[in-house]
């Protein structure tokens, strides 16, 4: 521990009195002085802390293990989301960094700080994308497929014959895996909501006439039965007595309540 230089990758094994450092994490030393060395924490603020916090990472990688790139600075040598095989792991002795050997995009063998990789991990419903044809084997340049098992080192999916078979996983790249919609269809929610508001809205008279998600209202007319002829003739009386004909309402059309 300690005797830390720009550039070297840390680990935190002490997170005691110090703000915004996880533990068992990795950060890169951007200066360092005496016993303290500045990184930048986990709200992306330099900031120092006491070298005793830290030590110099080991790799998580080995040669063989597969990685996802999650870092591309080089464009057209390294690919997002690309699926890679370790060649070998080495220090660098400048930074104390690791360094993963990979064959990039390019056919050619270099060496890329692992800091830019991830370790490739696959569970069953997983989809993968095939990004190199080869010739006779029964899968699609560009397909997606349905991961069913990842051993570390093969990966079996249904290849285009039907048959469950191994791959190995540097021939695909991941892709993003979509849940299965869980919320209701807008226009399902569009439709019930309309209706909840048209129940609020009806009438509690035989007038109203529902049809589905719409209303239809009738215009409301009052009706004349046998019982107030009384009441009938005194109306006819009143329009009389106000120099109003009765033809003029006889073609009104009145709407008989059913």
């Amino acid at each position: 521990m300690g005797n830390f230089k720009k550039g070297d990758i840390v680990t935190c094994i002490d997170t005691k009195g110090a703000l915004y450092l996880t533990k068992n994490k990795n950060y890169f030393v951007d200066t360092s002085s005496d016993d303290l060395i500045g990184i930048q924490n986990d709200r992306c603020s330099e900031f120092w802390y006491s070298a005793s916090q830290f030590k110099l990472a080991e790799s998580e990688f080995k040669p063989g293990d597969y990685v996802v790139c999650v870092n591309v600075e080089e464009q057209g040598c390294l690919t997002l989301n690309k699926i890679y095989k370790v060649k070998n792991v080495n220090k660098d002795s400048y930074i104390n960094g690791n360094l993963l050997k990979i064959t990039n995009d390019l056919g050619n063998t270099k060496e890329y700080y692992e800091i830019r990789f991830k370790k490739l991990e696959l569970k069953p419903g997983d989809v993968v994308r095939r990004i190199t044809e080869t010739s006779g084997v029964p899968l699609t340049l560009g397909k997606d497929y349905v991961v069913k098992s990842y051993s570390g080192h093969t990966l079996e999916i249904l290849n285009d014959k039907g048959m469950y078979y191994y791959y190995f996983p540097n021939k695909f790249s991941l892709v993003n895996k979509v849940e299965p919609q869980t919320e209701k269809p807008l226009i399902t929610e569009e439709i019930e909501q309309n209706s909840n508001n048209l129940k609020s809205n009806q009438y509690d008279n035989k007038n109203t006439e529902s049809t589905g998600i719409s209303i239809k209202v009738n215009r409301l007319v009052p009706r004349i039965s046998t019982d107030s002829r009384a009441r009938g003739n005194a109306f006819r009386s009143k329009i009389s007595k106000n120099s109003i004909r009765f033809g003029h309402l006889s073609n009104r059309k009145i709407c008989r309540l059913s």
